[in-house]
């Protein structure tokens, strides 16, 4: 299985030595798993690999496959490379020996394909930060590590812990080695900082998000959607079912508060607590209708539906379910998170919940529920406009471009290593 990887691999570079002169033309993308129900790491790498195709690179990903899991890369759009292993590699700790398996794999190609790669590009950082880190130090090859999620549970504090082998060491490789870190939000850049990041070595890019999914949202839907909030509300959520998304806390506030008119909330996603949120439906005395729609692929219609969006997690990085929100017009009621004051274009947003408690949940949707619709209106073309400025998937591609340009360039490891040596010295 490893083998057959590496020849379908070795194909792919056939077909490249035709396309084009240039060898060092490849941008490998590194993600532990790349299945059909996507996370946010994940579809944020397939959009920006689609976005990079489309200006010229060649994207190849590179992934795992496990036994069970059935998947049809043939219509993704994009040239992945699989990796057999027993179980996903980016769970670490009593499934470690897959994940050495997987990185050990994904380093033999990365090695034999070393001449054709132009960056490697780690995406939510878990095994693949030491792969990265390592073909940097010992291949040569420029890596850029874009965590997925900042504050307590940031991803440099998930790959430091004993699950991971290497510890704080392993740490302190990734940080000096790595060519560059992406920061997402301001929280994921003071973050890496705090984890003796150079600032030389951190570039402030955030997600984006693909606005002509959304165009017509807002053009034939969001006038009518502040018309109906004065009589209706529809609130929407878009994710796992897991506990680090706050599900049941946010059920438990929503059927708190006696709804002052008709109102409905729909649930998209799949995961572990799916019975859980079943069973607490069930038995609940308050009659409000929410709805469990499980995953859905092309979220665009739900959200022409939608006067607000629940995103009450526990931790984020950049939420792509926020972002593709703001862009379709939709108010958020939102945990104040890393990364949400870098989206909302608010000083005093009143549908922060700071604790994420129930009680705090209730609050914020009583101040939904009296939203009056003029006011609804202003902050939803405000939102669709701020998604339109700051994260349009087309601008943030451009500047991955001029990155990858940037490292590739003869003698740019250099320069990044003399700008960290100043820095360390100026700060002691």
């Amino acid at each position: 299985m490893f083998l057959s990887g590496c020849w379908e691999s070795e194909y792919s570079i056939m077909w490249l030595r035709h396309k084009q002169d240039d060898r060092q033309s490849l941008v490998v993308m590194l993600t532990c798993q790349f299945v059909e129900i996507m996370g946010g790491a994940e579809k944020q790498c397939l959009s920006l690999s689609r976005a990079l195709e489309g200006r010229g690179e060649n994207v190849i990903v590179l992934s795992s496959r496990v036994p069970g899991v059935a998947l049809d890369d043939g219509a993704i759009g994009i040239r992945v490379i699989r990796f057999w292993c027993p179980s996903p590699p980016q769970l670490a700790g009593r499934h470690l020996l897959s994940s050495l398996l997987w990185a050990v794999q994904a380093l033999f190609w990365l090695c034999w394909h070393r001449q054709h790669i132009k960056v490697v590009h780690a995406h939510q950082l878990r095994i693949n930060a030491y792969v990265a880190a390592v073909a940097s130090k010992f291949l040569k090859l420029p890596s850029v590590l874009k965590l997925g999620v900042g504050g307590e549970e940031n991803d440099l504090v998930v790959i430091g812990r004993r699950k991971y082998l290497f510890g704080k060491a392993g740490v302190d490789f990734v940080v000096r080695h790595a060519s560059r870190f992406i920061a997402i939000s301001k929280q994921i850049e003071d973050d890496l900082k705090a984890h003796g990041v150079s600032p030389f070595a951190i570039a402030s890019i955030p997600n984006g998000v693909d606005l002509t999914r959304f165009a017509a949202c807002i053009e034939e839907t969001q006038e009518a959607r502040a018309a109906s909030v004065k009589d209706a509300a529809v609130f929407c959520f878009v994710g796992r079912l897991s506990p680090e998304k706050n599900v049941l806390s946010m059920i438990a506030g929503l059927q708190s508060v006696p709804a002052p008119k008709r109102t409905m909330v729909m649930l998209a996603g799949e995961g572990p607590l799916r019975g859980a949120i079943e069973a607490r439906l069930q038995s609940a005395r308050n009659p409000l209708d929410i709805r469990l729609l499980g995953a859905i692929t092309d979220v665009s219609g739900l959200l022409h539906r939608s006067h607000f969006l629940l995103l009450l997690s526990s931790s984020e990085g950049l939420s792509n379910a926020l972002l593709e929100a703001l862009a379709a017009g939709v108010v958020p009621i939102i945990t104040d998170m890393s990364g949400a004051r870098d989206v909302i274009p608010f000083e005093n947003y009143p549908l922060f919940s700071v604790s994420g408690s129930e009680v705090d949940i209730a609050v914020a949707v009583r101040r939904a529920h009296a939203l009056d619709p003029a006011i609804w209106l202003e902050w939803s073309r405000r939102l669709s406009q701020h998604a339109k400025k700051k994260f349009d998937l087309e601008s943030v591609a451009t500047r991955y471009v001029e990155l990858y340009r940037a490292l590739s360039e003869p003698g740019a490891s250099v320069g990044l290593r003399t700008a960290r040596e100043t820095s360390q010295v100026n700060q002691t």
